[in-house]
């Protein structure tokens, strides 16, 4: 975490992050209210290639030098769509107090072992947790 641009303030300040079990950090958006939505993914062996993802949710103004950013599991990337290597979320605020959520894989130029997805969500910001504030008010 940096006080600032990291081109001009290159001291960072260390945490630790606390997420699913042998799941890496891929990618993160913002929602609306700034907490942050977190793609994670492990690569499932043997072959052919599989990949198991999750999003948390965490909220940045929780993270503390030296000290463990908790998160809170809100979905287990399992569908009868496809499930590929996902390694993108965006967030893009709807009219309607909703949010879309894009997650999206792409097939590293190994179009037999992999593919490109798109997959677009809807999701209600105010039904989900506010991870380190249980008294919250949503």
């Amino acid at each position: 975490m940096f006080d600032g641009d990291p081109v001009e303030h290159p001291a960072g300040h260390r945490f630790l992050f606390d997420g699913p079990d042998n799941f890496s950090v891929v990618d993160m958006a913002l929602l609306p209210d700034g907490r942050a939505l977190i793609l994670m993914r492990r690569l499932l062996w043997a072959f052919p290639m599989r990949f198991a993802g999750r999003i948390v949710i965490a909220d940045p103004a929780q993270i503390r030098p030296g000290k463990i950013w908790h998160s809170v599991p809100l979905a287990s990337l399992a569908s009868v769509l496809p499930v590929d290597n996902f390694e993108a979320i965006a967030v893009v605020p709807q009219a309607d107090d909703k949010v879309a959520v894009w997650l999206m894989s792409d097939d590293n130029n190994m179009r037999v072992l992999q593919r490109t997805l798109l997959w677009k969500l809807t999701v209600d910001p105010t039904q989900l947790p506010w991870p380190g504030k249980s008294e919250r008010k949503r």
